[in-house]
């Protein structure tokens, strides 16, 4: 596990989704956002069929990406109140990303 990083930064919610997620609490937020998530593979997988379907694959897709993230950013917000004010989500991203570009680089190097 790397240590944390001190630049705090508490991730912004759309108000309307904050009241949302202080009413169902992180249990029944974390519940949904497992079933949005199975949705989303779905759609997913959908996408790559071709049936006929496909605008419809798409829309779907559309619709499933979106309620995960709207779960997700809710997962987040509640997370983030008792989370340590050294660690914050925003800051685990910044750091995934800076490490995959630097895989990228290596690899292109590489070749």
């Amino acid at each position: 596990m790397r240590p944390f990083s001190f630049m705090t930064k508490r991730f912004e919610i759309d108000p309307r989704l904050k009241k949302i997620a202080d009413h169902y609490g992180f249990d029944a937020q974390a519940e949904k956002t497992i079933e949005e998530m199975a949705e989303l593979i779905v759609a997913i997988k959908n996408l790559k069929k071709f049936d006929g379907c496909e605008a419809d694959h798409l829309v779907n897709f559309f619709e499933e990406l979106a309620d995960v993230k709207i779960m997700v950013d809710q997962l987040i917000y509640l997370h983030d109140q008792t989370a340590p004010e050294d660690y914050d989500v925003e800051s685990e991203v910044e750091f995934k990303i800076t490490r995959q570009l630097k895989r990228i680089a290596e690899e292109e190097l590489s070749k």
